[in-house]
């Protein structure tokens, strides 16, 4: 049977969500353009695949924060920020608009790994049993003998 509407439609919002997700991981954190996706997309595609992009970066934030890698968080919340303040400039069609509350969400979510990193890293305690534990044991291991 042929796909649905709806799956040819978001199909090619989901080839540049992808298009951009792999752009942002090789440089590092940048956007790329429509015309660097190499992309024959509509404004509402590509806008659509950026606000999609800010889920995706968002669990690498929260893979990064299990890291302790404040500058891998800090480099999706700079992306997460531009999009949200770029977006909100536009006058965007209802669609579109949708995207706007989760792009909030997204941006307060990584507010939040941010001010959890700091308060990690001003913790005297946290950061003295992160270096007395042997770094060849596996973490869960070091997490169960500090509870005993």
């Amino acid at each position: 049977s042929a796909p649905s509407l709806s799956s040819r439609v978001s199909f090619p919002l989901r080839y540049a969500e992808a298009k951009l997700f792999a752009h942002w991981l090789a440089t590092g954190g940048q956007v790329a353009g429509p015309a660097e996706l190499g992309l024959p997309l509509s404004d509402e595609e590509y806008v659509g695949g950026v606000c999609d992009l800010t889920g995706e970066v968002g669990r690498v934030a929260v893979a990064a924060a299990t890291k302790r890698d404040a500058a891998a968080v800090d480099r999706v919340y700079a992306t997460d920020l531009a999009v949200l303040e770029q977006l909100s400039r536009l006058p965007l069609p209802p669609k579109l608009g949708k995207k706007i509350d989760p792009l909030n969400t997204a941006v307060k979510k990584v507010e939040h790994l941010r001010y959890e990193l700091a308060l990690a890293a001003a913790n005297p305690l946290a950061l003295k049993r992160q270096m007395a534990a042997p770094a060849d044991e596996p973490e869960s291991k070091r997490v169960k003998e500090e509870e005993d």
